[in-house]
C-alpha cells in the first residue's frame, strides 16, 4: 500500500530518501529544542532567548505535518530557515561575525542543500550571504558589539566569512550537480532493465497463449484490468511493478500441465483437475530464484486461494491472502467468465457482476470486490472494457 509520505518524487530525492531523512531532522530539531528551553528555564534565561529557542519545536511541529502530506521541499527549506533563523539569533544577542555559532552556517549549507537538491544551492548561499551582511552592518553600526571590543573588524573578517561560505556553496553545487546526473544515469539504466524484463516475460506469456489458443490476449486483459485495480486500491510505486508482471506471469505454472489435459476439452477427471491444481506451485518453483521477480511471485502462487479458504494450493484465508493475489482472482474470474470457452458460454457483463457481488465475502475479498465493481461503472461500457 501506499506510504505515509505518498507522493511522486524526483529520483534523487528517492535515492537519499527525503521523507524519512527528513522526518530525522524534525524530529531533532523538536527534542533537541524541547531540550534547549527546559535548560534555559531551570536557569533563569532571558525571556527573548527562550521564546526564540521554543520556535524549534513550535515550528518543527508544524513542518512534520507538512511532510506528512508530501510536500518535503517546502518543509525541508522551512527546516533550513527555521534553523538559519535561530543560529542569526543566537549571534545577534552574543558576538555578531564573532559568535561560534557561525561555525554552523557552512554546515547548515551542506546539509540543506544536500536534502534540498542543486537548484537550492545558490537560493540557501545567497540567504547565508544576506545574513552575513546584515550581522557586518549591525556590527559596523555599534549595535551588535562581540564581548571583546578589540576583536572587531568588521569589514575585513566579513569578507573571509563570505568567501568562505561562496566556495562551501559552490563545492555543494558541484557535488550536489554529480549526484543528480549519476541518480539519472542509474534510474535510465534501471528502465531499460526493466523494459528488458517485462519483454522476457511477455515472451513466456506469449508462449503459453499459443499453446493454449483459447485463452489468446487473456494475459493482455487481466494486465490492464488488475493494474487500473490495484491503482484504485492505493497500490503504487515498486508494489504497483511486482502486480504487473505478477498478472503477466499468473499462469506460468501451467507449463508443467500436459497438452492432454490442458488442451482438453471435456470435463477434467478428478485426477486431471489436481494436476491443474499443483500449477501455482510450479510457478513458485519456476520463479523462485530469480531475484527480480520475487515480490512479483504473489500472483502466480496465490490468485486461486479464496477468501473463505476453500481455495488453493494452501487453503489460505481472508487477509492472509496477498492483497496482490486478491486483487487478481477477482480479475481473472471477471474475464475467465466473459470469455468463451470450448466447454462454456461466455457470461454477459451483468451476469458475471451479480456472480461477484453474490460471492462477495466468501470466494473474494468484500472491498476488492466494492472496488472492481466501482472500477466498471467508470467505464461507459462495462461489457467492452480495454484490451
Amino acid at each position: 500500500m501506499r506510504s505515509k509520505y505518498s507522493v511522486h518524487m524526483e529520483p534523487y530525492d528517492r535515492i537519499i530518501n527525503l521523507p524519512s531523512t527528513l522526518n530525522t531532522v524534525l524530529w531533532v530539531l523538536m527534542s533537541g529544542g524541547l531540550l534547549a528551553v527546559l535548560v534555559l528555564l531551570f536557569f533563569k534565561a532571558a525571556l527573548p532567548t527562550t521564546i526564540a529557542i521554543s520556535m524549534l519545536p513550535v515550528v518543527s511541529i508544524f513542518l512534520h505535518q507538512l511532510n506528512r502530506k508530501g510536500k518535503h521541499k517546502t518543509a525541508s527549506f522551512g527546516a533550513f530557515l527555521l534553523t538559519a533563523s535561530v543560529l542569526t539569533y543566537v549571534q545577534v544577542i552574543n558576538n555578531g561575525l564573532y559568535d561560534v555559532s557561525l561555525l554552523a552556517y557552512p554546515a547548515l549549507i551542506v546539509f540543506s542543500s544536500l536534502l534540498l537538491g542543486t537548484h537550492f544551492v545558490v537560493p540557501i548561499t545567497l540567504i547565508m550571504v544576506a545574513v552575513l551582511t546584515v550581522l557586518q552592518q549591525l556590527t559596523t553600526a555599534g549595535i551588535v558589539t562581540p564581548y571583546d571590543g578589540n576583536l572587531v573588524s568588521p569589514q575585513q573578517d566579513y569578507w573571509s566569512i563570505v568567501i568562505a561560505i561562496v566556495t562551501t556553496g559552490l563545492l555543494v553545487y558541484i557535488i550536489t550537480s554529480l549526484i543528480r546526473r549519476n541518480v539519472a544515469k542509474i534510474i535510465e539504466s534501471e528502465q531499460r532493465i526493466k523494459l528488458v524484463y517485462e519483454n522476457t516475460l511477455k515472451g513466456w506469456a506469449r508462449a503459453l497463449e499459443l499453446r493454449d489458443h483459447e485463452t489468446e490476449g487473456h494475459s493482455q486483459r487481466v494486465t490492464r484490468l488488475t493494474i487500473a485495480l490495484a491503482k484504485k486500491l492505493g497500490v503504487s510505486g515498486e508494489e504497483l511493478i511486482a502486480v504487473r508482471w505478477g498478472a503477466i506471469l499468473h499462469d506460468i505454472g501451467k507449463m508443467s500441465v500436459p497438452d492432454a489435459i490442458l488442451l482438453k476439452r471435456g470435463k477434467l477427471s478428478t485426477e486431471e483437475f489436481d494436476i491443474i491444481k499443483k500449477h501455482p506451485e510450479t510457478a513458485y518453483i519456476l520463479l523462485e530464484n530469480i531475484p527480480y521477480l520475487q515480490n512479483a511471485m504473489k500472483i502466480p502462487h496465490a490468485h486461486h486461494e479464496r477468501w473463505d479458504g476453500s481455495g488453493y494450493p494452501y487453503g489460505l484465508k481472508g487477509e492472509d491472502i496477498p492483497l496482490a493475489a486478491r486483487i487478481f482472482s477477482v480479475v481473472d474470474v471477471w474475464d475467465a467468465l466473459r470469455s468463451e470457452r470450448p466447454y462454456k458460454k461466455d457470461w454477459s457483463a451483468q451476469s458475471t457482476i451479480t456472480y461477484l457481488e453474490e460471492n462477495a465475502g466468501t470466494l473474494f475479498d468484500p472491498n476488492v470486490v466494492h472496488a472492481f465493481l466501482a472500477l466498471l461503472e467508470e467505464e461507459q461500457e462495462p461489457a467492452n472494457l480495454p484490451t
